[in-house]
């Protein structure tokens, strides 16, 4: 009987071919195990700890202390630009103010208060006709604006300062001053020889009413100056110190209003004024020659601490030097 032939294919058996003895075994995947051993972890340990917490802290220290000193120098640097702007809008309006005035204007003054005569308005007179009791001005509507002018709006009480009609050989015009009762409007004026009524016939004329009556009529082109009593002066509101401004009305002065501030105090000299004549001598209050006024004021700025822990007030300050109209050095 013939043996059936081996297939090519089929597998000997371990024992027929030595390479069966090194076969790697096949290996089944199996879940791991859960130890019940605790696993590692990495964490800071306690010294770690003490040396990251005062890094920390200073850290923020360092920090806090940059806002804190960029803070500062903000709060400098606005305490600085402010008060350059409240000295440079003092000077401006004392300029505006003073600038007009002659050394009559001035009523009074001391080391940190002035008082004058300051300008309401002012006009050209009509013809002198009527009672002497009024000042009749060309119309403000006038094609000829320059005429009459307002400042601000006249009130009883103001001033009245004209010239009248000269009485002696040399023709020396009078001074006179008289005050104001009440304003109204007419048209009395379009028949005055300085006004073309054709040119103007809207046109009203100002008539200003007096409490006493002119001595002499005025002649028709005549200057009239309305005026007003201001006092400007160094006060204090609370801690600060300031410039203010009052005017007088007939019922007295009203309230002081501030112009800039805050200044230093009086003490600290934060208003100085001085007048001085033509040969830059200083002045008593009353003096008549006066040619200039000297005027200097100071803000604090900021504060800085000194060596002894208190705090010092560095200032600002700026000058005003006006030479009145009727200085004999000159006028501006």
């Amino acid at each position: 009987m013939t043996p059936l032939p081996t297939h090519p294919r089929a597998h000997p058996r371990p024992h027929q071919h030595p390479r069966w003895h090194h076969r790697t075994p096949i290996r089944t995947h199996l879940p791991p195990r859960h130890s019940s051993l605790p696993t590692p972890r990495h964490a800071s340990t306690l010294v770690e700890l003490l040396v990251a917490i005062p890094l920390m802290a200073l850290l923020t220290a360092l920090a806090i202390a940059l806002l804190i000193s960029a803070q500062r120098a903000a709060q400098r640097a606005n305490h600085t630009l402010a008060a350059s702007h409240e000295l440079r809008h003092a000077a401006a309006v004392l300029a505006a103010e003073l600038r007009p005035l002659s050394a009559r204007d001035l009523v009074t003054w001391s080391d940190t208060s002035i008082e004058f005569e300051s300008t309401v308005g002012t006009g050209i007179a009509c013809a002198g006709r009527g009672p002497r009791d009024r000042i009749e001005l060309l119309p403000t509507t006038s094609a000829d604006g320059a005429r009459t002018s307002w400042v601000s709006t006249a009130q009883a009480g103001d001033g009245i300062s004209l010239f009248l009609a000269p009485t002696d050989s040399i023709l020396t015009p009078l001074r006179h001053q008289s005050t104001l009762r009440t304003t109204s409007s007419t048209r009395t004026c379009t028949r005055s020889p300085l006004i073309d009524s054709s040119a103007d016939p809207s046109a009203k004329t100002v008539t200003l009413k007096l409490v006493d009556t002119l001595p002499a009529g005025i002649a028709a082109g005549t200057p009239v100056r309305i005026t007003r009593r201001i006092h400007y002066a160094l006060y204090q509101s609370g801690p600060d110190w300031f410039l203010g401004r009052r005017e007088l009305s007939p019922a007295g002065w009203d309230i002081t209003q501030p112009v800039a501030g805050p200044l230093l105090s009086a003490r600290a000299f934060g208003i100085v004024i001085k007048l001085r004549n033509a040969a830059g001598a200083t002045l008593l209050p009353g003096d008549s020659t006066a040619a200039t006024v000297h005027m200097e004021l100071r803000a604090p700025a900021r504060l800085t601490p000194t060596a002894r822990s208190a705090r010092t007030t560095l200032a600002d300050s700026a000058t005003i030097d006006i030479t009145l109209r009727t200085a004999t050095s000159g006028s501006r």
